[in-house]
């Protein structure tokens, strides 16, 4: 079934909008198999963006075997290559790319655990 998770990068923590938001959710086999990906990317353009190139890096192939750690971060990057963080915020725009591609692995290792 699908699995999901939802992070947040802000100054203030839950009371604060955020200046990065990865939403994944992973449909998965009983054996770990990725059958759909959906990744979303929000705080880092003016409006949300799926991140569709990244999501067809995880379908089709288990996301839980050895070697499966390189697949994730090969999709952070992907992810992260649509991100355009507009200069909106105390953060500089050059922390905030680079956080992209953390928050995406990290997300999607959260919804695998």
């Amino acid at each position: 079934g699908w699995k999901m998770n939802y992070r947040k990068l802000s100054r203030r923590g839950a009371i604060d909008f955020p200046v990065l938001g990865v939403a994944v959710a992973l449909r998965l086999d009983t054996s770990g198999n990725c059958m759909e990906a959906r990744i979303v990317l929000g705080g880092v353009a003016s409006c949300p963006l799926r991140a569709f190139e990244a999501e067809k890096l995880l379908v089709g192939g288990s996301l839980t075997a050895e070697g499966s750690l390189t697949r994730i971060e090969n999709t952070a990057q992907v992810a992260a290559k649509l991100a355009k963080p507009m200069d909106n915020t105390d953060m500089t725009l050059g922390f905030r790319k680079k956080m992209v591609t953390q928050f995406v692995a990290e997300t999607i290792k959260e919804v695998l655990k």
